[in-house]
């Protein structure tokens, strides 16, 4: 990512250029070939910068194929990062400051990423990976002593918000400087919109800390008998809803026969979109149809997401289960049923009925194995407050 300063000075060289003739070609080994002392030492970024573009941007790949440019674009991900750590504390509802600049002597300055003054809480993010060191995880040492400095000379408590496999609050205790600090780790490895959308920072007795709820996809049920089915207009639909295009998916939709299926395709498009209540209102007459999991799993998600009614949520789950144990319900394979447990869990959860969450969470892990690492880790969370 290049710095305003960068851009200044490639729109410079590029306009001064611009007019310019080369009498003698400049080769790549023109510009290797040259070395900079304490006398030209101030020219070295410029010349750099004309190196790039000189080659019109395509520095050559010199150790495969001579004739094949390539180009990278470098990001400071630790920048990134930081943002990306505000934009999630400001969607909290947190009163941020960012990168203030804090004095703490006469002449001594801290600025810490952000600072939350109402909850005493000052956090440094960093773009690094919580690691495995021996039995426990543990931060490099140049993290700890950050923020134990900022602990110790704003007199907050401190968090550090840094990267690893799992979604993760532990505490950290460090003996040397006598401090403990919790630590946030972000599973950036895992669905990114997810992420945004459900991801929660909140103040826990002066602690950062946070929620995420990981719904799970259900797999679509068997389609209904329609003669619009295998119409050149639904097949043009069903295309718009795998790419993504949802308005103009809704637009062929209604104009079908309105039966449970393309109720749901349409109520599926609106929650894609986010408009829960159109949603949950298409949701609703497919059900009014003909009774379908299908229909009670999006309605759940679109009351525990959009609306925060994790209650209602509960109650279309359950809906959900109930049909599962009637045999009314499609698809009845374990993993499709370990979904509704796992989502229920979840607004559960989120209701703080932990008992009940943690049975469901066990419930999903015996039908589902898969979602053992993820759960277990909220059951151990869980079961401190249950």
């Amino acid at each position: 990512m290049f710095s305003y300063e960068i851009k200044q000075n490639l729109f410079e060289i590029t306009s001064i250029l611009s007019n310019v003739e080369s009498l003698n070609k400049l080769e790549l080994f023109d510009f290797e070939n040259y070395y900079f002392t304490r006398l030209n030492e101030s020219y070295k970024t410029l010349f750099y910068q004309a190196k790039i573009i000189y080659f019109e941007y395509f520095p050559l790949n010199s150790d495969e194929d001579e004739t094949t440019p390539y180009w990278a674009i470098y990001f400071d991900m630790d920048f990134l990062f930081e943002k990306f750590v505000g934009h999630l504390l400001y969607k909290s509802g947190f009163d941020v400051k960012e990168q203030e600049k804090l004095q703490i002597y006469k002449s001594n300055y801290v600025t810490p990423d952000f600072v939350l003054y109402n909850e005493r809480i000052v956090i440094d993010s960093k773009y690094t990976e919580y690691k495995q060191f021996g039995k426990s995880k543990s931060p490099n040492s140049q993290s700890i002593f950050q923020i134990t400095n900022y602990m110790d000379n704003l007199n907050f408590e401190g968090s550090l918000v840094m990267i690893g496999n799992a979604n993760e609050n532990i505490l950290f205790n460090n003996l040397m400087h006598g401090k403990s600090f919790n630590v946030i780790s972000l599973d950036m490895g895992s669905d990114f919109d997810n992420l945004i959308d459900n991801f929660r920072f909140f103040n826990d007795n002066n602690k950062l800390n946070f929620e995420f709820s990981e719904l799970e996809s259900l797999p679509d049920e068997e389609e209904d008998n329609n003669s619009d089915k295998n119409s050149n207009n639904y097949k043009k639909a069903k295309q718009y809803l795998r790419n993504k295009e949802y308005l103009k998916a809704i637009d062929i939709l209604d104009t079908l026969i309105p039966t449970k299926k393309i109720l749901n395709d349409i109520g599926f498009a609106y929650f894609q979109l986010k408009e829960y209540d159109n949603a949950i209102k298409f949701f609703k007459k497919s059900i009014s149809l003909e009774e379908n999991c299908y229909a009670y799993d999006y309605l759940g998600r679109s009351c525990h997401f959009g609306k925060k009614d994790y209650d209602k949520a509960i109650a279309y789950y359950t809906n959900a289960i109930n049909l599962i144990k009637n045999n009314k319900c499609k698809n009845n394979n374990p993993k499709r049923i370990s979904y509704f447990y796992n989502n229920r869990g979840y607004s559960y959860r989120n209701n703080s009925e932990y008992f009940n969450a943690i049975k469901d969470f066990k419930k999903a892990i015996t039908l589902n194995e898969d979602l053992s690492n993820k759960l277990l880790l909220e059951i151990s969370r869980l079961e401190e407050y249950a």
